[in-house]
């Protein structure tokens, strides 16, 4: 959850911070209507985007780094996957242009 939460937004390190997303973009409107059509609800909560981002991310990492063994069976290498989030540039999304340092923290 931690490594989770450092993916979402910097109030992992910072617990003051407040969400970044602008609900005017055209990425948050779009993760708004996403988010109505599939719950029916009026979006969200404060930091909605960037969980959503940072879901968008895991996902797009995994694909970049997952393998089929000789098993037949799906692999997920924890330190390139790790790598590959780390290596996440100007990432467009719902809470704005991503961008993570070698930690893994989010660029403001």
């Amino acid at each position: 959850l931690d490594t989770f939460n450092r993916v979402a937004l910097s109030a992992a390190v910072n617990p003051s911070d407040t969400s970044v997303a602008d609900p005017s973009s055209t990425e948050y409107q779009t993760f708004a209507r996403k988010f109505m059509a599939a719950y029916g609800a009026g979006c969200c909560t404060p930091f909605a985007a960037e969980a959503y981002d940072a879901a968008n991310i895991l996902l797009q990492a995994i694909a970049s780094v997952a393998v089929v063994d000789e098993q037949g069976q799906l692999v997920i290498p924890r330190q390139a996957l790790a790598q590959a989030v780390r290596n996440t540039k100007d990432f467009t999304g719902a809470s704005g242009l991503i961008t993570f340092d070698a930690n893994g923290d989010r660029i403001p």
